[in-house]
């Protein structure tokens, strides 16, 4: 039996919660991606599907310019052969157009230059608009991070991977989703060399985990500045600085 699709690109991403693939349609080509949860990651299938379906409903732009919702289709035994990696029968399938202009992630690795602080203005602005418009119907995505931001064919900005949203009723939870946009700043304007920051309870300072010439580090917020400017001709202005230790 010929099937309708063909798996073009085997297993994207990490493999935490859903199989991702990119399927193409035989006829006309089109591409999609598809996610598969297996029984024991039903709860994360249920996660993204609640979570985007209230977003769909109060999202008044039909293009969803802040996120990529998922797809009216089922699946059926016509559509692709189930690779043989997935386990299991009692599978749920979420449909997504596919995303041509690759990840953060991606840009962040691949880019020679810096990147732009008004660029970086730009994607913040955009990622807080999608945070508040999750904030307004009491969803918080609990993973924002650079491998879940992707770009259309237009290069807009889009938010994936609801499989941890939570629901809650107390607004201070949405703290978690303001701290990773924070995090997501600094891997852009520092060219990925900051990873994560913590608190010193000890020292009562935050310090900055990052990478130089290979080694992870950890040092205090100004010093990690004066590196990126000092090591690698980094120039962060003092309003970004100031912005960030917000």
């Amino acid at each position: 039996m010929e099937m309708k699709y063909k798996i073009t690109i085997n297993q994207l991403g990490k493999d935490q919660h859903s199989k991702v693939y990119s399927l193409q349609e035989n006829n006309s080509e089109k591409e999609l991606i598809v996610k598969i949860y297996e029984d024991s990651r039903i709860a994360y299938f249920n996660n993204e599907t609640n979570a985007l379906i209230s977003l769909n409903k109060i999202n008044l732009n039909k293009e969803n310019i802040f996120f990529n919702i998922f797809k009216d289709m089922k699946y059926n035994s016509n559509m692709f052969q189930i690779p043989k990696e997935v386990k299991g029968f009692n599978l749920e399938f979420l449909f997504y157009d596919y995303l041509s202009k690759l990840s953060l992630l991606d840009y962040i690795n691949k880019v020679n230059d810096q990147i732009k602080e008004s660029h970086a203005k730009y994607l913040c602005y955009i990622l807080l608009k999608a945070i508040e418009k999750m904030c307004s119907i009491n969803i918080c995505h609990n993973k924002i991070d650079i491998s879940n931001i992707m770009f259309d064919d237009d290069f807009n900005p889009k938010l994936i991977h609801f499989s941890e949203a939570k629901i809650f009723g107390d607004r201070s939870e949405y703290n978690k989703d303001l701290f990773c946009l924070g995090k997501i700043l600094a891997k852009i304007i520092s060219s990925g060399k900051f990873s994560s920051i913590n608190y010193s309870k000890k020292s009562k300072v935050y310090k900055i985990n990052g990478v130089s010439q290979g080694k992870n580090i950890q040092m205090e917020e100004k010093k990690f500045w004066k590196l990126l400017k000092d090591l690698y001709n980094l120039n962060i202005s003092e309003k970004f600085q100031n912005f960030f230790i917000f």
